[in-house]
């Protein structure tokens, strides 16, 4: 355990540049300074430990001084609790009397109540910055649960629809798809929204395979998709869920027949578009929950794919594609840290 000393000040006049004399204020004054003491090795511990206010005649004479070199000669000691003790020393012998330590006692008294509110409002400053951040990811949760389980809803329907009324077992097998897509996203929604981090570990997978999946659990009307082969480590599901969320941004800003591609980068991956892209003034928005750009979609699109990339402490860049499209970069932290070095 160490113990931390408070800035000395002089109990009856406040230490100035233009003060440092004894005839200008009754006492002597010295140079201010903080230190650290250690159970046992000076008389400033000793004091703290005892929780007495204590005026020392002489600290040369007393054998638990910490620094014979030291230019001064007498202190006044002032316990602060739990927050460490305050300190004031002159060079002159026997400066401080009992009143100072009675004045002394009243000023420590004092500022450990102040620290002691303090510390009490930081904490609930602290708490209340907590509660609010639950309730927006709570609030962002209900959006997203709303947002990423109705398109597979909607097609486990349409299928059980068309079963219904063909007697095809073959849709079934769609059916099933999108339910257990739904488990998947209740899961993988659930973790983001309470700890930001997935509840499974990551592992390497293919970019370009789940992009494909994606691709099947959406409408991508006329779209096209190109993809290249590249590998990251990640969460398959909430990968999947990334690009759901990519393409369907894409499709619904850049037309029904807009292309897009997804591909490697040094240490990530980019998905890109052929629509009219994002203006710049707009990029420091787009993830923000509830932003929209005029699209009919939910507006939190773009929210969940942030999520998913904090989650796998990825940095994403926002810039524009050859045609001037959208396109999205992915790094892990670590890549563009070495790079801004």
């Amino acid at each position: 355990m160490s113990l931390g000393v408070a800035q000395p000040i002089s109990l009856l006049c406040p230490a100035s540049p233009r003060r440092t004399k004894r005839e200008d204020c009754g006492r002597s004054q010295v140079p201010r300074f903080s230190a650290t003491f250690r159970d046992g090795e000076s008389i400033a511990w000793r004091v703290f430990k005892d929780g007495t206010a204590t005026a020392i005649d002489d600290i040369q004479t007393d054998a638990d001084i910490y620094n014979p070199e030291s230019a001064i000669r007498s202190e006044l000691y002032l316990p602060l609790g739990e927050y460490g003790i305050l300190m004031a020393g002159s060079p002159t012998p026997s400066e401080f009397d009992s009143q100072d330590v009675t004045i002394g006692e009243l000023l420590a008294a004092h500022l450990t109540t102040a620290l002691s509110q303090v510390n009490t409002e930081q904490a609930l400053r602290e708490r209340e910055a907590e509660l609010e951040a639950q309730n927006e990811r709570l609030e962002q949760f209900a959006s997203m649960v709303s947002h990423d389980l109705h398109n597979p809803l909607s097609i486990a329907v349409g299928n059980l629809d068309i079963s219904r009324e063909t007697g095809d077992d073959s849709h079934l097998e769609m059916i099933d798809t999108s339910l257990t897509r739904i488990q998947e996203l209740i899961t993988d929604l659930t973790a983001l929204a309470r700890y930001g981090i997935p509840d499974e570990n990551h592992e390497p997978v293919s970019v370009s395979e789940v992009a494909r999946d994606a691709w099947e659990l959406i409408d991508t009307r006329s779209a096209t998709l190109s993809t290249t082969p590249c590998t990251v480590t990640g969460a398959a599901s909430q990968l999947t869920t990334l690009f759901e969320n990519l393409f369907r941004n894409a499709i619904g800003h850049g037309g029904t027949d807009v292309i897009i591609r997804v591909g490697p980068l040094e240490n990530g991956f980019y998905v890109e578009d052929t629509g009219d892209g994002i203006p710049p003034e707009e990029r420091d928005s787009v993830f923000d929950h509830g932003y929209t750009t005029g699209y009919s979609g939910s507006c939190i699109g773009l929210t969940i794919v942030s999520r998913i990339a904090q989650a796998h402490d990825w940095a994403i860049t926002l810039t524009d594609s050859t045609e001037g499209g959208a396109r999205f970069e992915f790094r892990t932290r670590c890549s563009t840290e070495t790079t801004d070095r």
